[in-house]
């Protein structure tokens, strides 16, 4: 492309009227009026250009976006490109600024206005093996959601403190500097701005790192799990789409780029609670304690919608039920389903190197394999340490469809032996990837790993739950929440829980299956009678109910408290999920939304995380701190609100300040006609 035509232009111009003047009025006149002519020329020139309502600086590169006279995000682009030389204007299409510096060029375009939102494509591509393009968004004064499920899991996410490392799924107990097993390449903020980045992109971020009040995006292969597969310079492309309020960003974003769901998943799994043996049993599981454990469930007057048997129940990762633990498997599936529960088994990718299944998949070539040390060409199959006890590993590559067809039809058996009526899909998250793996069609994107693997799941039909999604906004199945740890704070905790149902919505993930009840009692730290009673509360108006830890575990009145807690979600608040489910089929709109979708303006609605709303009908306050029998309860402006305790009618855009909520209530109030 050509640069520098209009100033060539200018000079030639300026040449010859200086010869002509020069000619006609003599040397004296004509210096003056040279000078004049030169003054023009050399004045400073605007070095902000304008493409509709976006505003680019060429001098230090930032960047602005305006909407009804108000700068709704700021940025600086181009981190680490000199200021000097000025950058070189190119020719590109309509709607296009294109610019180049030395180490890269830039395309601003604004794409074809919609009535909903008008959007700007940011591209920046290196031109030499160093440079690495990286921009920074402000976070301030906006108020920042989306990306990512996360150990610290805060909402809004601009007061999260995240270095900037490869923007891939990754298991948070393997480390807390992993992001989160569901996550998107998308950020919205509360004026409106939606951000999502092109799946091309070998994409690192950082959010507010060192509290610089920055979302950032990198684009480096170096030092990144990422592969170069096109053996392309790194490029960075994002979109910025501005709508006219948060709400109306979140809807036009997901419609335009992440669609919705196709159906709905099981309704039995929403109406009533999964029982699943992990918390309680931990992997010290037999066909007799499960067999017990059913009959506690049932003798305790519990419904359900299924029975999870979790860790453990093969002699090998990947193989069959161990025939000692499990001696009759069938004849276990088969009592269960007479007691009325439907059985489900605990799945993962991995083949443990000690199984038939390694060994076949080998065999095969199913598993994904890894470059050797020995040979640069050379591939081995991947050895991999997963999370359980001598978890040493293969993975089935699930890019290949003929090893995939082979995983289908291992588990397809399983459930003709032995009646198994779904699975619980565990893992997926691609840090299970080796360094150097290979796999049997290249991934430009690593995440794609996660997608397949949560597609792959879905094929199993509506009972189906997964931990891990990317890109899976589609598959009518439950979106599980990484687990929990049975404790009151930010850090995996109950407080958590609301952040991280919010987070999945945002996200598009509308069928949001809560961890178990009480968390996961790692360590050995169950939790406390108060703890699990909060959080039966809080999971009482969430889309399912999980046990694990039982309630019998503690006394009577608890148990009593449980079942009481399960008639109300299974008689007021299912109607309610199932409603909103057919209204996320339909439109792509959450179940479980903050307060800001009924008042996307209003500052406290966009901020508070111990509320929610189920569709745009119901508001729930629970109590989420340890001794705490009261709290504030927000209620948006715009509606007025019946108290569900009292009957009592509340104007919105009021706190009912130490709203009384012993250990066994929770605030919910149901909206009524426009205030």
């Amino acid at each position: 492309m050509a640069g520098d035509d209009n100033d060539n232009e200018v000079r030639k111009n300026i040449k010859t009227r200086c010869l002509c003047i020069m000619a006609g009025i003599g040397v004296i006149a004509a210096i003056t009026i040279i000078a004049s002519l030169l003054a023009v020329y050399l004045a400073p020139k605007s070095t902000t250009v304008a493409i509709n309502n976006a505003k680019f600086s060429l001098d230090d590169r930032a960047f602005s976006l305006e909407h009804e006279g108000k700068v709704t995000i700021r940025g600086m682009l181009g981190l680490g490109l000199p200021r000097h030389p000025p950058p070189k204007k190119l020719r590109c299409g309509t709607g296009e600024q294109c610019y180049k510096w030395p180490m890269a060029t830039v395309v601003i375009k604004a794409e074809d206005m919609e009535p909903a939102a008008e959007c700007y494509t940011v591209s920046w591509e290196a031109l030499d093996d160093i440079y690495e393009p990286m921009d920074c968004l402000d976070l301030a004064p906006a108020h920042w959601y989306g990306g990512a499920e996360m150990y610290y899991q805060g909402w809004p996410i601009e007061t999260w403190n995240k270095s900037m490392t490869f923007y891939l799924s990754g298991d948070m107990y393997q480390s807390l500097e992993e992001w989160g097993s569901v996550m998107e390449r998308y950020w919205l903020n509360s004026e409106g701005v939606g951000v999502t980045v092109a799946e091309t992109v070998p994409l690192h971020v950082s959010v507010n790192h060192m509290n610089n009040g920055k979302l950032c995006f990198k684009a480096a292969y170096k030092d990144s799990p990422y592969q170069n597969v096109n053996n392309v310079r790194p490029k960075l492309e994002y979109t910025i789409c501005q709508a006219r309020d948060v709400k109306a960003a979140q809807q036009f974003m997901m419609n335009r780029f992440y669609g919705k769901p196709r159906g709905k998943p099981d309704e039995r799994m929403i109406h009533s609670p999964i029982w699943s043996t992990w918390a309680q049993f931990q992997r010290n599981i037999t066909q007799d304690i499960i067999l017990q454990f059913a009959d506690d469930i049932k003798s305790y007057g519990f419904s359900n919608s299924q029975l999870e048997i979790d860790d453990d129940w093969s002699i090998y990762y990947g193989d069959d039920f161990d025939n000692l633990r499990f001696p009759n498997p069938r004849q276990m599936v088969d009592e269960l389903k007479n007691k009325g529960f439907r059985v489900t088994l605990w799945i993962h990718p991995f083949a443990n190197f000690d199984s038939d299944m390694f060994r076949e998949g080998s065999e095969m070539s199913y598993l994904v394999d890894m470059v050797s040390g020995g040979c640069c060409t050379a591939t081995v199959p991947a050895i991999i340490r997963w999370w359980v006890p001598n978890g040493i590993a293969s993975i089935v590559d699930m890019t290949n469809p003929a090893a995939a067809a082979w995983f289908k039809a291992r588990l397809r058996k399983m459930q003709r032996d032995y009646g198994i009526d779904s699975f619980k899909f565990d893992a997926g998250e691609v840090n299970y990837l080796p360094s150097n793996f290979v796999v049997s069609r290249p991934l430009e994107n690593n995440n794609k790993y996660t997608t397949l693997y949560a597609e792959f799941a879905a094929e199993f039909g509506p009972m189906i739950e997964v931990r891990a999604a990317y890109r899976n906004q589609e598959i009518p199945v439950f979106v599980r929440m990484m687990d929990k740890d049975s404790h009151w704070g930010y850090d995996k905790g109950l407080k958590t829980l609301i952040p991280t149902a919010l987070t999945f919505s945002i996200l598009g993930y509308p069928f949001i299956l809560p961890d178990m009840i009480g968390g996961n009692g790692y360590d050995g730290v169950y939790p406390d009678r108060e703890l699990f009673i909060r959080w039966l509360e809080v999971t009482a108006f969430l889309p399912c109910m999980q046990f694990s830890i039982v309630p019998w575990k503690y006394d009577q009145e608890v148990v009593d408290l449980t079942l009481r807690y399960i008639e109300l979600h299974e008689t007021t608040i299912t109607p309610l999920i199932l409603r909103y489910a057919d209204e996320a089929v339909a439109t792509g709109d959450p179940i479980i939304r903050p307060l800001w979708w009924l008042a996307p303006r209003d500052e406290t609605s966009l901020t508070i995380d111990s509320e929610f709303l189920i569709g745009d009908e119901m508001l729930v306050a629970p109590i989420l701190d340890q001794g705490a029998t009261s709290r504030h309860v927000y209620l948006p402006p715009g509606y007025r609100w019946r108290d569900e305790k009292t009957n009592e009618i509340h104007d919105g855009g009021q706190t009912l300040q130490d709203y009384q909520i012993p250990l066994t209530e929770i605030a919910y109030f149901t909206r009524q006609d426009a205030a």
